[in-house]
């Protein structure tokens, strides 16, 4: 199972330069009120939004780019650094998103998936666009010398990861995409938690928490042990 090992952000609302390292399996984050808590889930949430559409609506829906970008950084990117692994014993990858503004509207402005082969020599992009062109490096285990394909997207508001992800002769990319296709966030409300729950066993918790009753029925069903 692909598991988040490190994530940096970069002029995103209260979060101008942070950097989490070491992240577990399962993580309780702890703050004071305005410490960035919220806005670091936005973060995933906000990436998870820009795959399913594009970064434009993702950004809409959050208030626009303007709204998003931290205070004084106006004229700079919006960058978001996820390393992760497929699995225990695959390679570290790191995958890179920055988003700008080009004659007004929002864009992927650099998208770039790298990582190191074996234990010599120095990670490689084995994808890397701008600006909405860029070149992949296809096949299952990508080598630094093998041959590179260009891409130029129709819609430069859109990851490349999206569209190249969806092709069978680049396994790599497919497994970013699906493993942040399958993120799921949850916005606990512990009243609505209080509320008679509907009968049946649910698998995922709802967004605001309502279902808790049926998840811990599921899992006690399917899963006693891990419960």
């Amino acid at each position: 199972m692909a598991r988040i090992e490190e994530i940096s952000v970069k002029n995103y609302r209260v979060l101008q330069n942070i950097t989490l390292k070491d992240i577990k399996p399962f993580s309780v984050f702890l703050g004071t009120n305005g410490s960035g808590k919220t806005t670091f889930f936005d973060v995933i949430g906000f990436l998870s939004d820009c795959l399913t559409t594009n970064v434009r609506k993702a950004l809409e829906k959050r208030g626009r780019f303007q709204e998003v970008i931290s205070r004084d950084c106006q004229g700079q990117e919006i960058e978001i650094v996820i390393k992760y692994r497929e699995d225990n014993k695959s390679p570290k990858i790191t995958y890179t998103v920055a988003i700008a503004l080009q004659n007004g509207v929002p864009i992927v402005s650099r998208e770039t998936l790298k990582w190191k082969r074996g234990y010599r020599g120095k990670p490689f992009d084995f994808l890397k666009f701008e600006n909405g062109g860029g070149e992949v490096i296809s096949g299952e285990n990508p080598e630094i010398n093998d041959k590179k394909i260009h891409y130029q997207m129709d819609d430069p508001s859109s990851l490349a990861i999206k569209t190249i992800g969806q092709l069978s002769d680049n396994p790599r990319i497919a497994s970013l995409r699906r493993f942040i296709e399958g993120w799921f966030l949850s916005y606990f409300i512990p009243d609505q938690a209080r509320q008679l729950a509907t009968a049946g066993a649910m698998e995922h918790l709802s967004r605001e928490g309502d279902n808790i009753a049926n998840v811990v029925q599921y899992l006690a069903d399917e899963h006693q042990e891990t419960l």
